[in-house]
């Protein structure tokens, strides 16, 4: 404590020793100049690091406490890329030895800090007495990242090439950051990590993009091969290999599965990526059946006799569960009607093939008289509703032992009880009066409740006569049922009652046909109404159904339905051979001299028969070509029955390959079949000829003909070959040929072409198709010749030759164009040109002379025209001579219309005006005075000169195509050559954030508009065609300058013009920090002032300035200016305007200078010149 106090006093001491030698100082005058020691920079400290953005005190000291004065200081960025800037330039005063300033970096670099002391007012440079570096840097962890796309797993390391920009500043990698990654090989979200780089960027920012999971290709997963029925779901696995690497299951992929379970209906396997992997591809396979002697088929007991087929219906399992009849396999019996060992045949079918048999014993039947009595109707648990009138319909059957001993017969029932509710209410004994009758008993349920219905055969109370039974009454009420059921009234039946199977009625069980499998029969069973179903309400069991003979179903109840019915027989028949059960082994054999005949198998299904016990054949082959069988019959003790034949054939030696030789080899054409005779060999062994016939082909025209030989049938050989020989082409000279002389023609200006008559014989040939002509000499006057050569079956050549005569020169066909009046000039004969046509072909001098008559003084005057080389003959014709004034009158007249008629609008606007204006200047003329010649000269010369510039000016024009090539080639954004400004006046009118609206003057001869467009500083490019005088360009981008030049274009008489060429104008879109020029505003100087120009009076000679600005659209939002103000001068002949807007007048007259800015927003100033 007490050394603290200590210190605290020696530094007040110190602090008050500085102050007293301070005020000594001054009052002395003893004060020090820092020129004479300088300065130093205290703080920061040499390369110290700073960030961005944040203040920076700068701390100057002097030599010692009492140095005072100026110095200067200067900051100086060195940025990354070496470039440097000055950032402070100032001067400060220090005072009582220290001094400091103050500014902020607002970007990285190195910066260095600069120190003088000097007193002068501006120094240029520094000598610095001091000088610190410092580092400013900014931190990343703000920096915008952009680029980023979602990957697909392709087992590498996935990376990005992304752009970091930090404020405005768009950084460099491996520069200003570098990039890390994490979790960016597997699907999933994989990190980027920007770091950024010293020493002029610190931090980082972490980025995520997807790696999504690689489809899997269907070419990766392998085929599935074919699997047996298991009674499970079939789960194979196939293997998945995507680009040598094997994919693990669980991880990769997982794998789902169809029903995959029965035959017919192919299996599936899905295989799904997970993980690294996506998508789905799915591979089926077969199922096939597996053989039913595999299945366990449970033991069939001992069976009593009942006098009709027994069919049980032992249980199957396969693969430890249940199979079923029907579905998977079908029951065949045999020798189950009488007492023995009957057979049951199990055949596969759907998941089961082949067969397996089972046998069971049939007892001894029982003879002594017994039987049991059946409901037939209504059926047990029915309801009805209270007063419903009941039928109760039954039926019992009864085995003998004398008469009718082993046999089954219907009888009529005994007695029926009605028992409702414990009460009997009814009760009915019946006489018998046949085997077939049905007992019925009706009553009427007038009380709710349950009913029941009880039957009982009477066993000791009939007797048999003939074929009919009769009843012996007996007083006797008490009975033992044998059968009942129940029937609801006006309540309803207990739920899950169960029926017995026994009462109901089966049908559609039919005879069968052997087929080696398990015959199975498609039955109805019904329970009153109402068809049962299969599976749900029964089941089936056969007996003997697998061999021919008699075989027997019976009907299981299932589910609410119990008991059996009895056995229901029908018989399996013999199969019926056919041709498609008999294979060969060759349908065909080729003549060898020896027997012949093909190996035989028969096959039921995949069955074959076997020929020593199955079936008999007659197959005896043969030698000769021909068609043959073989016979196939069934033996009688066989499971088949029939015969069947299956036919096959012994060809003949094929004599394709033999060699024909006609003779003679060759003609000459005459028009008739040519057929020589013919050798045949076959491998250099002459062929008998009776062992074939020949025809022929091609063989009457010129050509190669050919003689066929075939096998004629019955011999040893069989097909065909042909030998050729040739028909040659008949000379045109031949004297079987004649060419009929050609008649004269006349002249007509093309060439001759009358076709001569050619026959060979009798017959006229045909130019084309016999001869083709040829003509010379064949235009002119004098004698020509045609040349007729042998074509087809014609061969060399003749020529005859024709007359050409002259044609008279006044034919009809013959005209002279009209001849236009003509002015008379004293002295001179008038000698009009005259111009001959024939057709549409204009004569030439050398086909006529033109002689004059009556042509030296004003009326008609006779032209004579004679024929000349290929014409002959004269004509007249006449025109008219005209004073002048008369001729001048005439000569207007037809000018004006035939301009009246042209139309005028293909020439540019302002000639088509002056075109225009000459016309009704001309008019005017003819219909003020007509005397005055020179007046109506002048003014069909004015009409004329004012066409010829329009005419001159419409062919000086570029087209559109040229004018095009050049806006195309130009890549500094200058204006097309020959463009202006005042005809298209082309500018923007409205703009949108990405479109911009464009308009311009309508030039009315114009037939479109060419629009073009880019951004400025880039490649420029045709956008569109239009018709009017508008278009807006859509899909732009926000904030961006877009240049445009608009191209007029007229159809003229030499095809499409460039009339006009806009200049090219600069608009930026809406949503930057630029915008458009507003107005434009021009001024002159009067006086010291300035005043808005509109109208502009200027004396020839003289020049005047037009001070030109434009105004933009707001304020807040920049110009950028593409190209300064322009001006332009509608008639440099009457002024110009350079390119500062000094006006210089030229020539008295009035002119338009437009001021435009570069979006197109223009003045209009009147200039006159006087």
């Amino acid at each position: 404590m007490e050394r603290k106090e200590n210190f605290i006093r020696l530094r007040q001491f110190i602090k008050f020793f500085v102050f007293m030698a301070a005020i000594l100082f001054v009052m002395t005058g003893a004060k020090t100049n820092v020129n004479a020691a300088g300065v130093s920079i205290s703080s920061p400290k040499a390369d110290s690091e700073h960030e961005a953005g944040k203040k920076i005190t700068v701390k100057v000291e002097g030599s010692s406490l009492f140095s005072f004065g100026n110095f200067y200081y200067r900051v100086t960025r060195i940025n990354p890329d070496n470039t440097s800037e000055s950032i402070l330039y100032d001067k400060k005063e220090l005072s009582w030895g220290e001094a400091s300033f103050v500014f902020t970096p607002d970007k990285v670099g190195y910066y260095k800090i600069e120190v003088q002391a000097s007193d002068e007012n501006n120094l240029e440079d520094l000598n610095p007495d001091d000088t610190k570096t410092i580092i400013v840097w900014k931190d990343i962890s703000g920096a915008e990242v952009s680029g980023l796309t979602d990957k697909v797993y392709n087992g590498q390391e996935q990376t990005q090439n992304v752009t970091v920009t930090l404020g405005e500043k768009t950084l460099k990698s491996d520069t200003d950051y570098e990039v890390s990654y994490s979790d960016n090989v597997n699907a999933g979200t994989a990190t980027v990590t920007i770091s950024g780089k010293s020493p002029f960027y610190k931090g980082s920012t972490n980025k995520t993009f997807s790696i999504t999971g690689k489809p899997i290709p269907e070419s990766a997963v392998s085929s599935l091969p074919d699997a047996s029925f298991t009674n499970k779901q079939i789960k194979p696995e196939p293997e998945v290999i995507d680009n040598g690497i094997t994919l693990e299951k669980g991880t990769d992929y997982e794998l789902s599965y169809g029903q995959n379970t029965n035959v017919g209906t192919p299996g599936t396997v899905t295989i799904k990526g997970i993980g690294n992997y996506s998508g789905e591809v799915t591979k089926t396979f077969n199922i096939l059946p597996v053989s039913i002697r595999k299945a366990f088929i449970a033991a069939i007991s001992d069976r009593n006799y009942t006098g009709v087929e027994i069919k049980p219906n032992p249980s199957l399992k396969y693969n430890g569960f249940g199979i079923s009849q029907e579905t998977d396999y079908s029951l065949t019996y045999s020798d189950n009607i009488n007492p023995g060992t009957a057979t049951v045949v199990f055949t596969g079918i759907g998941n089961f093939k082949d067969s397996v048999t089972r046998t069971f014993t049939i007892l001894e039947p029982v003879t002594s008289g017994s039987g049991r009595s059946v409901i037939l109707s209504p059926e047990d648990n029915t309801e009805y509703p209270v007063g419903t009138e009941i039928t109760v319909n039954a039926q019992a059957t009864v085995f003998l032992s004398d008469y009718y001993a082993g046999s089954p017969i219907n009888m009529n029932f005994i007695y029926i009880k009605v028992i409702r509710n414990s009460e009997q209410i009814h009760y009915e004994r019946t006489s018998i009066r046949s085997m077939s009758d049905v007992v019925t008993l009706k009553f009427t349920a007038d009380v709710a409740g349950e009913y029941l219905i009880q039957t009982e055969w009477d066993n000791f109370h009939y007797e048999v006569e003939g074929t009919s039974i009769h009843y012996i009454p007996i007083a006797s009420e008490d009975f033992s049922p044998d059968n009942s059921i129940t029937v609801y009234v006006g309540t309803p039946a207990p739920q899950g009652a169960v029926r017995d199977i026994s009462n109901a009625t089966i049908t559609g069980v039919s005879d069968k046909t052997y087929t080696g499998n398990a015959i199975t029969q498609n039955l109805t069973v019904k329970d009153g109404d109402k068809t049962l179903t299969y599976g749900t309400d029964y089941y089936l069991t056969y007996l003997n159904n697998y061999d021919v003979g008699p075989a027997a179903v019976q009907v299981h109840g299932k589910g609410n339905y119990t008991g059996t019915s009895e056995y229901i027989t029908f018989q399996i028949t013999k199969c019926p051979l056919t041709a498609d059960m008999i294979f060969l082994s060759s349908d065909s054999f080729t003549y060898n001299g020896n027997v012949q005949k093909p190996n035989v198998t028969v096959k039921q299904g995949d069955y074959i028969l076997d020929k020593d016990i199955e079936y008999t054949i007659e197959n005896d082959g043969g030698t000769v070509p021909g068609n043959y069988q073989v016979t196939i019959t069934a033996k009688d003790d066989s499971k088949f029955t029939g015969t069947v034949s299956k036919a096959y054939e012994i060809k003949g030696i094929s004599i394709a390959g033999a060699v024909v030789k006609a003779e003679p080899s060759s003609y000459i054409y005459d028009g008739t079949e040519k057929k020589p005779a013919v050798t045949v060999t076959l491998n250099g062994e002459a062929l008998p000829e009776d062992s074939y016939t020949v025809s022929y082909k091609n063989n009457i025209n010129a050509g190669t003909a050919e003689a066929v030989v075939t096998a004629k049938a019955g011999s040893i050989y069989a097909d065909s070959s042909s030998g050729a020989f040739t028909i040659g082409a008949c000379s045109i000279t031949s004297e079987n040929i004649s060419v009929d002389d050609i008649p004269d023609v006349t002249y007509n200006r093309a060439a001759q072409t009358p076709a001569p008559t050619v026959t060979f014989g009798d017959k006229a040939l045909l130019a084309g198709t016999d001869y083709i002509l040829t003509y010379s000499s064949n235009t002119n006057v004098g004698t020509a010749e045609v040349t007729i050569t042998g074509k087809g079956n014609f061969k060399d050549s003749i020529t005859k030759s024709f007359a050409i005569n002259k044609k008279d020169i006044s034919d009809s066909s013959v005209t002279v164009e009209d001849i236009p009046k003509q002015l008379y000039v004293e002295g001179t004969p008038s000698r009009p040109a005259v111009t001959v046509k024939d057709g549409n072909d204009i004569l030439t001098e050398e086909e006529y002379a033109v002689e004059y008559s009556n042509n030296t003084a004003p009326g008609k005057a006779t032209i004579t025209i004679s024929g000349k080389g290929n014409y002959t003959g004269s004509r007249g014709v006449t025109f008219d001579i005209l004073e002048r004034t008369e001729y001048a009158e005439h000569t207007l007249e037809e000018k004006v219309k035939e301009l009246e008629d042209e139309d005028t609008t293909q020439y540019l606007p302002e000639d088509s005006e002056e075109l225009k204006k000459a016309i009704e200047e001309a008019k005017k003329i003819l219909d003020d005075d007509k005397s005055d010649a020179e007046a109506l000269e002048k003014a069909k010369e004015k009409i004329e000169e004012a066409k010829k510039k329009a005419e001159e000016k419409l062919n000086s024009l570029p087209t559109p195509e040229a004018v095009e090539k050049i806006i195309m080639k130009d890549k500094k954004d200058n204006d097309p050559k020959g463009s202006d400004f005042a005809r298209l006046q082309l500018r923007s009118t409205n703009q949108g954030k990405n479109s911009i609206s464009l308009q311009w003057t309508n030039i009315s001869s114009a037939s479109k508009y060419v629009v073009y467009g880019g951004i400025c500083g880039k490649k420029i490019k045709k956008l569109d065609t239009v018709t009017t005088n508008k278009y807006t360009c859509k899909g732009l981008k926000k904030g961006k300058y877009y240049k445009f030049i608009v191209v007029a274009v007229i159809n003229t008489s030499a095809g499409e013009k460039a009339a006009s060429t806009s200049k090219m104008i600069h608009v930026v879109t809406k949503g930057g920090k630029n915008g458009n020029d507003k107005s434009v505003t021009v001024k002159v100087k009067s006086g010291k002032k300035k005043k808005a120009a509109t109208n502009i009076t200027i004396k020839k000679g003289k020049k005047l300035t037009l001070y030109a600005s434009t105004k933009p659209v707001s304020k807040k939002l920049k110009v950028k200016k593409h190209v300064a103000i322009r001006f332009e001068s509608t008639d440099t002949k009457t002024a110009t305007v350079s390119k500062k807007g000094v006006i210089k007048a030229k020539a008295k007259g009035t002119c338009y200078i437009y001021v435009y800015a570069q979006n197109g927003v223009y003045k209009k100033i009147k200039v006159t010149v006087k």
